[in-house]
This record gives C-alpha cells, structure tokens and sequence, in this order.
C-alpha cells in the first residue's frame, strides 16, 4: 500500500457551498480562479448547479471542488503561493473590499508567512510562503 502513495501528485480538496453559481463568480472575480465547471446532476428537477469545480496556477495546481451542500460545516484549505505573490494578493483583497480578511497577513513562528480569508460560505483560505527557502521563484 505505500508504494502506491509514491504516485500522488496532486490534492484536489472538496468544500460545501450553499449557491455554486455564487461560489463560481467569487472565485473567479475576486479570486482570478478559473471555473473549469458547473453542472447540475442530472437527477434533480432544480436547473441549480450542484457542483463547481475552479482552479489556479500551473497544471491547476490549486484546484477545488465545491458541492451543493446547503447545511454543511465550512472546509479549510491552505495554499501554496510564490514568494511575491502573496503579499501583492493580499495587498489586492484588502484594496478591492469584497473579501473577508480573518486573519490578516503575518509572519508566524512556523516559518511561514500567511493570511486567511472566508469566502462566502465561510470557508477558510489560508495562503501562504515558507519565510526561509522551499519557495519558486525569486526571493
């Protein structure tokens, strides 16, 4: 069975949301995810999308799953980022006012750099950067 794990290559995290089509435009107009898909199980007599699917980065290297889930407990998710990026991504969410900030961005003693956000499900996006090497691109 270990063996098998040495092919992973990637996670791809689920989440609740209570609206996908709300769900689709935050990621994609605050967050600059793309929306790969929505779509309605076939099943349902609602034409309310039940699924979206949004990714970011290269090869969807962020990519997250959301479903239909109107009951749901919020999900939280952290998230890699370059070494400039994170402080011009928070430096942007704070400018354009539309995102809730629950943990403004800082340097941790883990060694990390990071902030958190809440979209509008409340689920929790934590970006991050090591402060000490293990980053792509220029430090």
């Amino acid at each position: 069975m270990a063996e098998a794990m040495k092919s992973a290559w990637k996670v791809i995290p689920g989440l609740p949301s209570k609206d996908i089509r709300a769900t689709a435009s935050f990621y994609a107009d605050v967050l600059h995810f793309t929306v790969a898909e929505t779509k309605t199980n076939h099943d349902s007599a609602s034409d309310e999308p039940d699924f979206c699917s949004v990714f970011a980065g290269p090869k969807a290297a962020v990519n997250i799953y959301f479903t239909l889930e109107k009951d749901a407990e919020p999900g939280w998710v952290v998230i890699a980022m370059g070494t400039t990026q994170l402080d011009e991504m928070y430096e942007g969410l704070v400018a354009d006012g539309r995102t809730k900030i629950t943990e403004p961005i800082a340097d941790t003693e883990m060694g990390w750099r990071k902030f958190t956000i809440a979209d509008p499900d409340d689920n929790k996006l934590t970006f991050f950067k090591f402060l000490e090497g293990g980053n792509p691109g220029e430090e």
